[in-house]
């Protein structure tokens, strides 16, 4: 195991697989409040975002921004 994969898993980091999609995008599994979801990794971003009509799905406390 590489040293730096020692210290992640020391701080219970895990490893995610991520899936190159038709868009170049790269996707990924995950549970947001015990709920299962596919989500796009946007590397850039400088926020992350879930659409506002999954906010009930994913039981989120949301508050508008401008």
């Amino acid at each position: 195991m590489k040293p730096i994969e020692k210290i992640l898993k020391k701080k219970k980091y895990i490893k995610i697989k991520l899936n190159r999609i038709a868009t170049n995008h790269l996707e990924l599994k995950a549970i947001i409040n015990g709920v299962k979801g596919r989500f796009i990794l946007d590397t850039g971003a400088s926020n992350s975002c879930v659409g506002l009509d999954l906010i009930d799905y994913f039981n989120l406390d949301a508050e508008e921004s401008e």
